[in-house]
């Protein structure tokens, strides 16, 4: 149950992040008057997305496996 608590609730953050990316460039660009639509896009939206659901996924995996590693040597050779 608490796992998966803390995975929706790591998953709503890094879903909501780009976004309050986006609150930050509208205030900003009011100032500046730059484009601004595409590099939130590709950066705030896909960049950022994409590469924290891999390493997600590549820190998961990894602590994953220490810890079923670590069980199955506390099991010891009987399984």
């Amino acid at each position: 149950m608490r796992f998966g608590l803390t995975s929706e609730a790591g998953l709503n953050d890094g879903l909501a992040f780009p976004f309050v990316h986006l609150a930050v460039a509208l205030a900003a660009v009011t100032a500046t008057g730059e484009p601004w639509i595409g590099q939130w896009v590709l950066h705030n939206v896909l960049w950022e997305i994409a590469a924290g659901v891999a390493i997600g996924w590549l820190v998961g995996s990894l602590f994953g496996g220490l810890r079923f590693t670590f069980l199955r040597q506390q099991a010891g050779p009987d399984g």
